[in-house]
């Protein structure tokens, strides 16, 4: 007997108070037709959200041509084809600007995230963080690459189950070189320039000339400007990557 190309295991979903759906489970065979009835508040577009990826179930699991689904697995919605009764996107939108929302999206994220430990550490810790030019000028930038690398890890992996680990090991490795756990002043003169093909060496000794050395913009556009090369080139590489991923 073939595999089933969608299994769903006593999906649940609430919203509130309200148990849209309980227990629901189903398989459904290659080339089979298979349809959901019910009235009104059933349940039927619920499930069919979650068997679609657009809606995370409370419990239970959805398989998907044998790829575990969730809200962000790329391979398993790369299986499914959706028609919606109405036309559930913005007609005016073009997929690259979809693309540069989602992007735009995170990068806020992560500006915010960054200008939080900033303003917490001077307020708190009265941390002079320097010329503020300089400072937002590399926070920027750096935050423009952290958007990029996440996205092509992301598209690199099936599920955020697989991608979050190694993103966390990655982050961690590539920050250990560059100098964020240790002064780069303290690594020996080749590892200093290993260290450099890292982003955050050049993050790093960005925010040393501003705040040891007293630097201003002028200081650090160099490696801003690197930063903002890495940006392009990740950035670059997880569009390609997800237009890939979602075409074959």
């Amino acid at each position: 007997m073939s595999e089933p190309v969608l299994r769903c295991e006593n999906l649940r979903k609430r919203f509130g108070e309200i148990e849209a759906v309980r227990g629901v489970s189903f398989e459904i065979a290659p080339g089979e037709s298979y349809g959901l009835l019910g009235p009104n508040g059933a349940g039927k577009t619920t499930t069919i959200s979650i068997v679609a990826g657009l809606l995370e179930a409370d419990a239970g699991e959805t398989i998907v041509a044998g790829e575990r689904l969730t809200t962000r697995s790329v391979a398993a919605k790369s299986a499914i084809g959706f028609v919606p009764q109405d036309l559930a996107i913005y007609p005016d939108l073009t997929a690259r600007e979809i693309m540069l929302g989602i992007m735009l999206g995170r990068w806020v994220i992560t500006l915010m995230q960054s200008l939080l430990i900033v303003v917490f550490s001077w307020l708190v810790f009265s941390v002079n963080w320097g010329d503020p030019l300089g400072t937002g000028a590399i926070i920027l930038a750096f935050s423009l690459v952290a958007v990029g690398a996440g996205l092509l890890i992301g598209t690199l992996f099936s599920s955020e189950q697989q991608a979050a680990p190694v993103g966390m090991v990655v982050g961690l490795v590539f920050a250990a070189i560059g100098g964020s756990m240790e002064p780069l002043e303290y690594f020996p003169a080749t590892m200093r320039k290993i260290a450099h093909i890292t982003p955050h060496a050049w993050a790093n000794d960005a925010f040393n000339t501003l705040l040891a050395n007293g630097g201003g913009m002028t200081s650090v556009w160099l490696d801003v400007t690197v930063l903002c090369a890495y940006a392009v080139v990740l950035l670059t590489l997880a569009t390609w990557r997800l237009r890939r991923v979602l075409t074959t």
